[in-house]
């Protein structure tokens, strides 16, 4: 989970976990690795020394370890909540047909946390040791980097994160930008995951905008019924009435524009999707597949290339896939005579299925 400026793959300090590990009476399943001065790119003595001095060869080896949690967490001062599992793979390639890995992560918090970026709401998919909807993670610390306006850099804004854009703008930056657990629960034994979150306040400059919620329900295939995961989320964007901006803004709402609202998801991902057919598309990754099916009678696709550098200035291709929705609120039905309802529902569904064989045929297909 690298969020904000963490990367993929870290190495944990030995002295640090060790610590850690004594204190909360765990064993740590991880073999016992001191890192040399040469493997901080800071060179930072003081790290090294505290390795030396506070790994404990004790601590380490325990098999089962974290068994207890290997469904996943809830972390509620953070706000984050991850879930875990594991499927059957027929890809030989893999780990010798082990089992292969999945989970999400779905981040919640405020927007002035450290190393800060835009990204309420953001959630990572995973699968066989590949984020394949990810977080970009850490850009390259230029001056820009923090510098008043690092918020529009693509790193940080929530313009390079699984996060929509909503009437043309982006989050707002700030503590009170917060995300609102509603519901964050996580089941004994299954993995199964439920959370909402109110992100109503990262968008404080849309004022056509009454609310915000994300809902993810994760939970893995049943037996008999498929070999996969499944993540539904649900985005719903509650409008105000023109009646209610009109009293807002103290003046009358241009008809030009009036009860004509946007949102546009996206989604990030270092694997270039592809179009399945309408209504469907997929990421096909290192070990695993994932499939997004939407209601393509509501929300367009496209897709843009993101070149950028990464946090050590090396050049990185990210796909960035947007569904886009513009439509008129608060107007009368002209069938019905009624007036159609204020909200945006946003209903997606990415199913997390190993790697198909040149034979196989996936069960979204």
């Amino acid at each position: 989970m690298n969020y904000s400026d963490s990367a993929e793959q870290e190495d944990i300090p030995s002295g640090l976990l060790s610590l850690l590990a004594s204190r909360v009476g765990l064993q740590v399943d991880l073999p016992l690795h001191i890192p040399l001065l040469t493997d901080d790119p800071c060179h930072r003595w003081a790290h090294l020394l505290r390795n030396v001095m506070w790994s404990d060869p004790a601590v380490y080896g325990g098999e089962g370890a974290s068994g207890q949690f290997e469904r996943g967490f809830i972390f509620q001062n953070l706000g984050w909540m991850i879930a875990k599992g594991s499927l059957d793979s027929r890809d030989t390639k893999h780990a010798n047909g082990a089992p292969l890995h999945v989970a999400i992560s779905v981040k919640g918090g405020h927007n002035d946390e450290p190393h800060n970026h835009n990204d309420l709401g953001q959630f990572i998919i995973h699968c066989g040791g590949e984020n394949i909807l990810c977080d970009p993670g850490a850009g390259l610390y230029s001056q820009a980097y923090f510098a008043p306006g690092r918020e529009q850099l693509f790193h940080i804004s929530s313009s390079g994160h699984n996060v929509p854009l909503i009437e043309g703008q982006e989050q707002c930056s700030g503590r009170q930008a917060q995300a609102r657990v509603l519901e964050a629960k996580l089941a004994e034994g299954s993995g199964e995951l439920n959370t909402t979150l109110d992100l109503t306040s990262a968008y404080s400059g849309v004022a056509s905008l009454a609310r915000y919620t994300r809902q993810f329900h994760w939970k893995m295939a049943s037996e008999g019924s498929g070999n996969g995961a499944e993540l539904r989320l649900i985005d719903r964007f509650q409008w105000k009435s023109r009646m209610v901006l009109s009293a807002e803004r103290f003046s009358s709402v241009d008809d030009s524009d009036a009860g004509c609202s946007s949102v546009v998801e996206r989604w990030m991902s270092r694997v270039q999707p592809e179009v399945v057919k309408s209504g469907n598309l997929r990421w096909q990754g290192v070990h695993g597949t994932v499939h997004m099916t939407y209601d393509a009678n509501q929300w367009q696709v496209f897709t843009e290339v993101m070149k950028t550098v990464d946090h050590d200035n090396v050049p990185v291709t990210f796909y960035r896939t947007s569904l886009s929705w513009t439509g008129v609120i608060d107007e009368t039905d002209v069938r019905t005579e009624r007036p159609n309802p204020l909200e945006t529902v946003c209903e997606v569904h990415f199913i997390i299925e190993p790697k198909m064989g040149e034979t196989e045929v996936s069960m979204r297909e």
